[in-house]
């Protein structure tokens, strides 16, 4: 339910109502009142009234035309007549009328100048945003996409008119999602009408959807990240296909099938994440070179990227690239949800470590940016809202700036992400919220547009001010101060051409040195020549352009090397590597080598250590005949002993040369040798060990509610022991937090050492609380399934740890020079066994490590 969060506010501090406490507490109480006072004035009637859009292409109209918005009335008691207001962009009234009610619904009639809008119903309780913007006309700029998932996430007519208000708004280019398992059930068979599963099933399936958006000359950028049953020979713990044959085959007629409407194929989404297991690289890149190889003989020209990555995770991406993924993509792929300021260090980050492996010139796409919010409902209030399209746009703005080819604004329709969190570019209705609003603005005003530069005005309440040349001698400004709840006023030293909100609604400026920052952020348009004197063109976002060059990628390799390491039994994995059990004397690693050609290939294969390129030891060889559009499983057994890794980690590769086979691709693989707390010792300099007992009065233990029968002791021997009950696998954990003791060092710790075993396969992550309220999570959970004790490395940089809110690559270099303090350190262990329920938990050591031998 809509009520005018603003102007309730206004009247609070006014004294309209009687509110105890400073303005914080009034804040609160001025919620809870207001809440209430709305829900007995309307609620009854909310029940019994409900209005729904005829059309959400309605919703976006042409600035001062006067159109039509029509509804269905729904209800027992229609009234025969309904009130409605006309807000503007901050809620406030701007005039009230009736509407008479027929049959077929209701129509209001208005006309509104540019920019955001909302239509509120007191007597439904209802509120419907517009969008005053003139159509976009002209060619698309490609920059400009958006992650609109309309296959799986809108299951009515709806779809076509949110296609359409995509095309109307600029956007040239939809991230959609394509689930496998659905198109290709079974070997060879297709069904290009699959109604998609996870929701309910709708008409027309995939094939409707894309040639919807073909008739608005939208392109699809296809994601996926399931594979079909028929296609692994394991369990579901294992994501990603192992008939790479099929895989191949699969994917050349999808694309075959789908050329003509995709814009670019993503493989896989969050590989580094939940939806690849939590396992290594390795597991990953074999399945994108398969698809590489059906693409290239079935001579698709669409673009083919890899990655779709949930964070800038160093070891995971190291992994991936010398397992040459680089090789097969046309472009990477990586996600960002965090503080727009801080989009250029991950740009930079992922374009310095391209360059360490060559391609600093791949094109980067960011396929997923927006904001989650905590509210039950699909259209948040204005407060969440101002600050979700804040923070939309600017990241769209930054993206731009430091050279991203293609930015995909998250989400298009109401997702609801569970326990209160949401997103969405448009309610439930499919009508616009501020954000869709917000991010056509930018469309609009920077389509087309290259970045030239910042300008420093030295005005302190600017954050940043991006320039982007537009066409013929105009340059425009986004003038960025972050503060959505304040004005500030700002004296250019030239004049402007025309300033506008958010939004796009008119802020005047014409002729003018004076302008006001709102709502965080304006658009300024002045003269490119009236700017040049003020512009810093070497900037740390002109150094992230890139040529954005492709040429250099070689031909699809039709042998592929594919791990198959047994992380349910013979080891434990996690996104950097397989770990190996503490009493094993050799090591067997399993590889399937496969052969996608339709010729047998004769194949020498050879494993050794390696480091930098430079080979520590040979571990073994084998000589192979693969027949054609076929595989060979091959076994190494590796002596431990004849290991030398590196702070625990071995990095081994495994090749394979043969005849008329150009080239292929190494299959790469870190292991990780189980080391004595007295070998940690050894590796760094500083080494400050704390005392369970001594932690345990400042210790709690909570659980998610499919948690039950907790219970925690701790044994003669001064562990920790933890019993709990848990309902549901990868859905059920225990939170065990501890303060820091004040006598730890932190500015000498590198790292936190955790000795633990688990009865039942667990996860185990590390968390961190600072002073401040941030918390940093280890970003490689630690997986364990043997039973055994472990110990758990959880490195403090930040290629380990990320933030959740703000995804502040710094924060972690800040807590270690002193400037956050460390509170609290909590370990999350999350259940793995869908076979028992009851897991039993047990710590022996904590160790605060710094100052490594080996750096």
């Amino acid at each position: 339910m809509e009520w005018n969060e603003r102007r309730a506010w206004k009247r609070i501090k006014g004294g309209t109502c009687g509110v105890i406490g400073g303005e914080e507490t009034m804040r609160k109480g001025a919620a809870i009142i207001l809440i209430g006072t709305v829900f007995l004035v309307s609620g009854a009637w909310a029940d019994d009234l409900r209005l729904v859009p005829r059309s959400v292409q309605e919703f976006m109209i042409a600035p001062g035309e006067s159109v039509g918005i029509g509804f269905q009335v729904e209800g027992d008691a229609v009234p025969e007549s309904l009130e409605y207001r006309v807000m503007d962009y901050y809620g406030d009234e701007r005039y009230r009328s009736t509407v008479s009610v027929s049959e077929e619904g209701i129509e209001v009639t208005l006309d509104r100048p540019a920019g955001y809008h909302e239509l509120y119903f007191p007597r439904a309780g209802q509120t419907f945003g517009i969008g005053a913007m003139a159509p976009f006309s002209g060619e698309r700029d490609e920059f400009f996409g958006i992650d609109a998932a309309l296959s799986w996430m809108v299951e009515d007519d709806r779809r076509e008119g949110l296609i359409a208000n995509l095309a109307r708004g600029g956007i040239g280019i939809a991230r959609e999602r394509v689930d496998w398992r659905a198109v290709n059930p079974r070997p060879g068979n297709f069904n290009w009408h699959a109604r998609q599963t996870r929701f309910h099933p709708y008409p027309g399936g995939y094939d409707r959807v894309r040639s919807t958006y073909d008739s608005y000359d939208i392109d699809v950028l296809d994601v996926f990240y399931q594979s079909p049953q028929w296609i692994r020979e394991r369990t579901d713990h294992y994501a990603f296909p192992e008939n790479l044959a099929a895989t191949s085959d699969a994917w050349e007629r999808i694309g075959d099938r789908w050329r003509d409407y995709l814009g670019g194929l993503e493989a896989w989404n969050r590989p580094d994440a939940q939806f690849g297991g939590y396992l290594p690289a390795d597991q990953y890149v074999p399945m994108v070179r398969a698809i590489r190889h059906g693409w290239d003989r079935g001579g698709m020209d669409v673009p083919m990227g890899g990655g779709g990555f949930s964070r800038f995770n160093r070891p995971y991406l190291d992994l991936a690239a010398r397992n040459h993924l680089l090789d097969e993509v046309d472009y990477l792929s990586f996600h960002y949800y965090g503080d727009p300021l801080w989009m250029e260090e991950w740009v930079a980050g992922f374009r310095e470590w391209l360059d360490d492996h060559g391609r600093r010139d791949l094109p980067l796409w960011i396929t997923e940016s927006g904001s989650l919010w905590h509210y039950p409902e699909s259209r948040p209030p204005f407060r969440l809202q101002r600050e979700t399209v804040l923070k939309q746009v600017m990241n769209a703005v930054e993206a731009k700036a430091a050279g991203v080819e293609r930015y995909f604004a998250f989400i298009y329709p109401a997702y609801d992400g569970g326990r209160e969190r949401n997103a969405g570019m448009t309610d439930e209705h499919g009508v616009p919220l501020r954000s869709m609003m917000g991010y056509l603005q930018t469309v609009s005003a920077l389509s087309h547009s290259r970045y030239v530069g910042d300008l420093e005005l030295g005005v302190d309440e600017l954050r940043r001010v991006r320039a982007f040349q537009g066409s013929g001698d105009q340059t425009i400004l986004v003038l960025y101060t972050g503060r959505v709840a304040r004005r500030h006023s700002v004296e250019l030293p030239f004049s402007t051409n025309r300033v506008a909100g958010i939004d796009g609604r008119d802020l005047s400026g014409a002729d003018s040195r004076s302008v006001t920052v709102v709502d965080g952020l304006i658009f300024v348009w002045a003269s490119s020549d009236a700017v040049e004197p003020y512009l810093e063109r070497q900037t740390r976002s002109a150094e992230l352009h890139a040529a954005n060059g492709t040429g250099n990628r070689p031909p699809a390799t039709p042998v592929i090397l594919q791990p198959r390491l047994d992380v349910d039994r013979s080891v434990s994995a996690n996104q950097v590597g397989y770990t190996l059990r503490a009493d094993a004397a050799t090591l067997t690693i399993p590889v399937r080598v496969h052969n996608l050609d339709n010729r047998m290939v004769r194949l020498d294969l050879h494993v050794r250590e390696s480091y930098d390129g430079e080979t520590n030891a040979t571990l073994g060889r084998d000589r192979v005949n693969v027949a054609a559009n076929s595989y060979r499983d091959v076994e190494f057994e590796i002596a431990a002993a004849l290991l030398r890794p590196r702070m625990g980690v071995a990095s081994v590769e495994v090749l394979a040369a043969g005849e008329r086979v150009e080239r292929i691709a190494p299959l790469a693989l870190n292991l990780v040798v189980p080391w004595q707390l007295s070998d940690y010792g050894e590796a760094f300099r500083s080494r400050q060990a704390v005392s369970l007992r001594d932690l345990e009065p400042r210790t709690q233990l909570t659980s998610r509610p499919s948690v039950e029968g907790t219970t925690m002791l701790l044994t003669r021997d001064g562990n920790w022991r933890i019993t709990g009950n848990f309902a549901e696998a990868g859905n059920s954990a225990l939170d065990l937090e501890f303060w820091v003791p004040s006598s730890i060092r932190w500015e000498d710790v590198d790292a936190v050492l955790i000795r633990a075993r688990f009865d039942r396969p667990t996860m185990a992550r590390l968390r961190i609380r600072t002073g401040f309220g941030t918390s940093h999570h280890a970003a490689n959970p630690m997986i364990r399934r043997d039973g055994d004790w472990g110990l758990y490395l959880f490195p403090l940089n930040t290629d380990n740890f990320y933030t959740d809110e703000d995804l502040n690559p710094r924060q972690v270099a800040r807590m270690k020079r002193g400037l956050t303090p460390v509170e609290r350190l909590a370990l999350e262990f999350t259940h793995l066994d869908e076979r028992v329920s009851e897991n039993v938990l047990e710590i022996s050591d904590v160790v605060f490590l710094g100052g490594s031998r080996e750096e």
